[in-house]
C-alpha cells in the first residue's frame, strides 16, 4: 500500500485549495473527456445518446449535461439484465477489471460495481483526503470497525488510510472485546465504523471498567448509517468515546460523496472526482443553493464503471457558505433523507403509519443510538432491535435489516 506525498500541512491535494472559477473549468474539460471515453466504451450510454441526437461534442458548458436523461437503480439494473453477469454499461474490458464490489441486494439480485487499477488508486487518494482533512497523519494508528464481508466502505477506508501513511488495523465489526484490548493495546488514535457500533463498542467497554474515553482514540469517523449528522448522535459518541465525531457519506456507486473536516462544519464534495447537481424532486429542475433536492453525480474520470448523472434518490442541502478550513464549499452538502420517505435506522416510516408498535419499536432502536428520548436497552447490538421491521428500500423481505440506508434523519 502506497504512502503519498500531501500537498501540505494542512490538504493532502492542491485541489482543495481553487477557486470557484478553477473548479468549474476543471470540471469542464474533464466532464468533456469522460463523455467520449464513456460514449466509446459503454453501450448503455452511447445506445441512450444515440437515441437523443447527442455526441459528446455537444457538451459546451456545464449547463448543458442537463440535456442527457438522468439514470437511476433500476435503469443499471436493466443493463445486468441486457448483458449479464457484468451489464452493458461496464466501460472496461474484464480484463482491466480489478475489484467488484456488490449492493446489498435489497430491491433487486446484488449488483456489481467495478473498478480498474486506476480507478481504485482514485479512491484510495479521495478517502486519503478526508482522512487527511480530520487531522490523520502517518503517526496515527488507525483501526478500521467496518466491515469486510460484502461491504464496499471497510476497504475504502483501509486503502485511503494507509495511503495517508497510517498504521491500520483491519478490525472489522465483530469480537467487541478483541477490539477494546487492540484499542488500548497497540495505542490506536482513530477509528471509524457505524454509529450504532461505535455506541455498542463503547458501552461494552465501560461495562468492562475501560471507557474509551481514557484511550488514545482522538477521531472517531462514521457513517453506513444514520448518525454522525445527528446532533444528539454525534454528542453522545464524542461523550463515549472523548474524541470528535466526523460524518462520513458515500455509496457503493460513488465512494466517498463527501466528508467533514476538522471543523464539523459539513461534508465537503470532492469536485475534481464527481460533479454534483442538486434537483428538485418532481421537477427536475435545479434547486438554489441553500434549498432541499435530490442528489445526482455525475463520475469526472472513472473507468470501469462510469455513470453519468446518476439519481442517487438522496435529499440533500448545497452549502456555498464559506469553511474554515479555507476549502471551496459550493460542493458542501448537508444530508436530508431519502426521497418520498422518513426512515430511521433504514425503516420506512411514512408508508405504514398505522402500525403505532412497529413505529414504537424503530424509536427505541433509534434512542440506542442517538441518545433521544424513549426505552432503550443498556446491553446487546442497538441493532437487535430492528429485527423482523420492513427495510424502507425492501420489497418486504427482512434480509437487509441489518444494513440501513445510508443518508436518514431521527425521529421528531
Amino acid at each position: 500500500m502506497s504512502t503519498a506525498r500531501p500537498f501540505s500541512e494542512r490538504y493532502w491535494d492542491e485541489v482543495e485549495t481553487w477557486s470557484r472559477d478553477r473548479i468549474a473549468e476543471h470540471q469542464l474539460a474533464k466532464l468533456r473527456q469522460q463523455l467520449t471515453y464513456v460514449y466509446g466504451a459503454s453501450g448503455f450510454y452511447r445506445r441512450q445518446w444515440d437515441d437523443l441526437g447527442f455526441t459528446p461534442g455537444d457538451l459546451r458548458s456545464l449547463e448543458d449535461l442537463r440535456h442527457l436523461p438522468l439514470v437511476a437503480k433500476a435503469d443499471y439494473v436493466a443493463t445486468l439484465e441486457e448483458s449479464p453477469p457484468w451489464g452493458s454499461a461496464l466501460a472496461a474490458p474484464l480484463r482491466d477489471v480489478r475489484r467488484v464490489h456488490f449492493s446489498s441486494g435489497t430491491t433487486s439480485s446484488p449488483t456489481p460495481v467495478c473498478w480498474t487499477e486506476s480507478d481504485l488508486d482514485r479512491w484510495a487518494d479521495v478517502y486519503a483526503r478526508a482522512a487527511y482533512s480530520q487531522g490523520t497523519r502517518d503517526t496515527d494508528v488507525f483501526q478500521c470497525l467496518f466491515t469486510y464481508s460484502w461491504f464496499v466502505g471497510g476497504l475504502g477506508f483501509t486503502s485511503g488510510y494507509g495511503r495517508v501513511g497510517t498504521t491500520v488495523v483491519p478490525g472489522g465489526a465483530a469480537e467487541t472485546e478483541r477490539q477494546i484490548e487492540t484499542i488500548f493495546r497497540y495505542g490506536t488514535t482513530a477509528v471509524a465504523g457505524t454509529p450504532s457500533f461505535m455506541v455498542h463498542i463503547a458501552d461494552t467497554a465501560d461495562a468492562l471498567g475501560r471507557p474509551l474515553r481514557e484511550s488514545a482514540v482522538r477521531s472517531v469517523t462514521v457513517g453506513g448509517e444514520p448518525g454522525g449528522a445527528v446532533p444528539a448522535t454525534r454528542a453522545r459518541i464524542e461523550e463515549l468515546w472523548g474524541a470528535k465525531c466526523f460524518d462520513g457519506y458515500g455509496s457503493l456507486e460513488f465512494q466517498p460523496i463527501a466528508w467533514e473536516c476538522e471543523e464539523q462544519a459539513g461534508g465537503h464534495l470532492p469536485e475534481d472526482f464527481a460533479y454534483a447537481e442538486v434537483l428538485d424532486a418532481d421537477s427536475r429542475q435545479p434547486v438554489p443553493d441553500g434549498s432541499p433536492g435530490v442528489l445526482v453525480l455525475t463520475h469526472l474520470d472513472k473507468k470501469a464503471t462510469p455513470l453519468v448523472r446518476w439519481w442517487t434518490g438522496d435529499v440533500v442541502v448545497r452549502d456555498a457558505s464559506p469553511c474554515a478550513c479555507g476549502r471551496a464549499r459550493r460542493g458542501g452538502l448537508a444530508r436530508g433523507m431519502r426521497e418520498s420517505a422518513l426512515p430511521a435506522l433504514g425503516v420506512d416510516l411514512g408508508r405504514d403509519r398505522k402500525d403505532r408498535r412497529r413505529r414504537e419499536r424503530v424509536r427505541r432502536a433509534w434512542a440506542s443510538v442517538s441518545g433521544a428520548p424513549g426505552p432503550r436497552r443498556s446491553s446487546g447490538h442497538p441493532r437487535r432491535h430492528l429485527r423482523g421491521l420492513r427495510h424502507a428500500h425492501g420489497s418486504g423481505r427482512p434480509r437487509c435489516r441489518l444494513q440501513p440506508p445510508r443518508c436518514c434523519v431521527p425521529l421528531p
